[in-house]
């Protein structure tokens, strides 16, 4: 079965996923391993999961900044504790897509969220496991 995130998995692994979170800022990779820094991250806001997500470029295409920044907008209006977050290309950290993680949110609401927000994926945190990447479609 063709995965519409399949074309895109190689950028999604390289990307660095950056959370601030003042006064530290944690980046999750999706290596494979485990990173004892998102444990902390997650434990010091008491959840054992988040979902890293953004509405930015749905499908993977550019809509143009406000479009993004009002998709963007909208979805924070739907999530409730978040942390703001930065999907920085690994090629050129200083361009990416603003995104958000949502505190205390599972893969499946986040799944359901992504889905609404037209992406192809999202990045899954659990506290003791791997960074993961769910794709959508």
């Amino acid at each position: 079965m063709y995965s519409a995130c399949a074309p895109f998995q190689k950028v999604y692994r390289a990307t660095l996923y950056r959370v601030g979170d003042p006064p530290y800022c944690v980046t999750a990779r999706l290596h494979g391993r485990r990173q004892p820094e998102l444990d902390r991250l997650l434990a010091r806001h008491a959840v054992r999961r988040a979902v890293f997500i953004t509405a930015w470029n749905p499908w993977s295409r550019t809509p143009g900044l406000a479009a993004n920044r009002r998709a963007q907008a909208r979805l924070r209006a739907r999530l409730g504790r978040v942390l703001p977050g930065f999907g920085a290309w690994a090629d050129a950290p200083e361009k990416g897509e603003e995104s958000l993680l949502a505190l205390g949110l599972g893969a499946r609401a986040g799944a359901a969220l992504g889905r609404a927000f037209r992406q192809n994926a999202v990045v899954v945190l659990r506290r003791g496991a791997p960074a993961a990447l769910l794709c959508l479609r």
